[in-house]
């Protein structure tokens, strides 16, 4: 099988789902409150494991409760975490979720000690016996140092920045995307980053360039100047909590197994468009899930 590790942050996740949507200085009524995993990287590993890929992360937590437990879910998903640095004196990082009815997601993120590995922890054997690495927002000389040990063993990297990372701009993520082989982003990212423009990563040496649009589908660009698009999928979306981890997942997971990339965006756009129906950014679907899901709309 296929084989991945990511790197990025693993994160406790306490999800708000409201009842109604507050203007500033009004309250409103949780109707539920949970605890789970998340962070965009430990979402994308538990993810591809479920879609029978082998994974692995490169992250690292507080020697904590949260810490703990976050381990041992990904123990129990399947997900190697021997490459998980415990840090002495940090909290684990935390997410605090605000899910409105919509399942639209705001999010506010407590760092801790998630961006404690340093270029120094990383060497070929964190990368070894792998055939892609996964980057997601973290302190940016780890993620340059791990893109280019992947690259000198033959991994192919791709990079899905984040909100923030995309909010900084092209001029401070060069040096990583310079690495990378797919850059996988939303609508607004790409916007962001790329002003709309794939040229910019293209001319950083970038291969394919992946935009997502939830349930308007989603669109890659080649550096050979193909188009390839895929409709999304209508559903009634209740958390889109690590929906864009999931299509990243689908998407790579299918190319790594030779498919095309017409059918790697259709089996994306279905994986991300099942997890927006249930609750929790862990809430990704199994390969079979999927395929059952498409043979539905004899796609």
């Amino acid at each position: 099988m296929p084989s991945v590790v990511a790197l990025g942050h693993l994160l406790m996740d306490i999800q708000l789902y409201l009842a109604d949507k507050p203007d500033v200085g009004e309250a409103a009524l949780v109707g539920e409150l949970r605890y789970g995993g998340g962070g965009s990287a430990s979402n994308f590993a538990v993810a591809a494991r479920r879609l029978g890929l082998a994974s692995a992360i490169i992250t690292s937590v507080g020697f904590d409760g949260f810490g703990r437990v976050l381990l041992e879910e990904l123990m129990r998903e399947g997900v190697d975490i021997s490459r998980v640095k415990i840090v002495i004196g940090q909290q684990t990082g935390t997410s605090f979720l605000l899910v409105y009815p919509s399942g639209d997601v705001k999010v506010f993120e407590y760092v801790g000690a998630s961006e404690a590995v340093e270029p120094k922890d990383l060497s070929d054997a964190a990368f070894k016996g792998f055939d892609h690495l996964h980057i997601t927002m973290y302190r940016l000389d780890t993620a340059v140092h791990a893109a280019r040990l992947a690259k000198k063993l033959g991994l192919s990297v791709s990079v899905d920045p984040g909100r923030i990372w995309s909010a900084r701009g092209l001029d401070y993520l060069r040096e990583l995307l310079a690495e990378a082989d797919y850059l996988l982003l939303n609508e607004s990212e790409f916007r962001a980053l790329l002003r709309g423009d794939v040229g910019e990563a293209f001319g950083l040496g970038i291969d394919m360039v992946i935009v997502k649009r939830g349930p308007q589908g989603a669109t890659a660009y080649l550096r050979s100047g193909e188009i390839f698009e895929a409709w999304g999928f209508k559903v009634e979306a209740v958390d889109t909590t690590g929906a864009g981890d999931a299509f990243d997942a689908a998407f790579l997971a299918a190319l790594l197994e030779g498919r095309g990339v017409d059918y790697a965006l259709r089996f994306a756009n279905a994986a991300g468009a099942l997890k927006t129906t249930r609750k929790g950014a862990r809430s990704s679907p199994t390969r079979e899930e999927v395929e059952k899901f498409l043979a539905t709309r004899n796609i």
